[in-house]
């Protein structure tokens, strides 16, 4: 290779090479540097399915609690299991008896009877295994989430049994009761700051059928259960809004953490080095830089 008025020409291309290489170089450093912070959003749709997931595989049941036996104590009858990602923690509580007086000694005791929030539950009890509870949906609003856990219909929903006086009666003397549009609400509102949940407000709704039991004649006498059942459905309705609601808020920061994790992959995915996040109502919005 020739070199004419000692110059190599294969030095000066690498040279202008090199300073191109700089200039782009530095020229990224400093949009870099000036660029406003980037802004991830997840929209309140998109966060209902993550905490969907948190809760699927949840499973309660309402059962009467089983009677002390010489030589072993009651079992509580009632419980809240949670799904997987949750840790299949699960949660004995009891939803006590009713009793009502009935006039002429005679007593009318009513209890809670096997209800689900998933209807494969019951199929499985002897061996213990829970299918993914199928009966929850996870809604977004403006300013909370909603988590709607829905029961099954079927069978009867309370028991009502002869007592005191009426014992030896047949158990037909006392009416069963029947429950509809049993569900479940759990409201989670996020904080404005961070990723994270104010405590939750749990209620859970139910229609009593009046029909068969608000007049029931007892010797000729008649006797309106209406008004009892419906103070029995308010000890149901505290059991098991209190039972979730204190499980529910344990279990918030698991929660949170999960939504934080998908936050830090999508932002990991971009490029982008998070440096804050919040909630605007129910959008999460996360605050980061470009990582370089």
């Amino acid at each position: 290779m020739s070199v004419t008025g000692g110059r190599d020409p294969g030095r000066e291309c690498f040279s202008r090479l090199m300073k191109k290489y700089r200039l782009s170089f530095f020229a990224l450093l400093l949009f870099a540097a000036s660029s406003p912070a980037a802004e991830l959003r997840f929209t309140g749709p998109e966060l209902a399915g993550f905490i969907q997931n948190a809760f699927n595989g949840t499973v309660i049941r309402l059962n009467a609690d089983s009677p002390a036996v010489p030589g072993k104590p009651a079992i509580r009858g009632s419980f809240v299991q949670l799904g997987p990602l949750l840790g299949r923690q699960r949660f004995l509580f009891s939803v006590p008896s009713q009793t009502i007086e009935l006039g002429l000694g005679g007593e009318a005791v009513f209890s809670i009877n096997d209800i689900n929030s998933n209807p494969d539950f019951v199929q499985h009890l002897s061996t213990g295994l829970v299918r993914f509870g199928q009966n929850i949906r996870v809604t977004a609003s403006p300013n909370s989430f909603t988590v709607m856990v829905r029961f099954e219909d079927e069978g009867t929903e309370i028991k009502g049994e002869p007592a005191g006086r009426l014992r030896r009666l047949r158990g037909e003397a006392v009416p069963d009761i029947e429950i509809s549009a049993m569900l479940l609400q759990i409201a989670l509102t996020p904080q404005q700051q961070g990723i994270a949940f104010q405590p939750s407000q749990v209620t859970f709704l139910g229609d009593i059928q009046a029909q068969g039991f608000a007049n029931i004649q007892l010797f000729g006498r008649k006797v309106d259960l209406f008004d009892a059942m419906t103070d029995y459905k308010k000890i149901i309705k505290g059991s098991i809004e209190g039972e979730v609601k204190h499980l529910v808020d344990q279990n918030l920061p698991v929660i949170a953490a999960n939504l934080s994790r998908e936050a830090q992959r999508r932002a990991a995915a971009l490029g982008v080095r998070i440096t804050g996040a919040r909630f605007e109502g129910t959008m999460l919005v996360v605050a980061g830089s470009p990582s370089l």
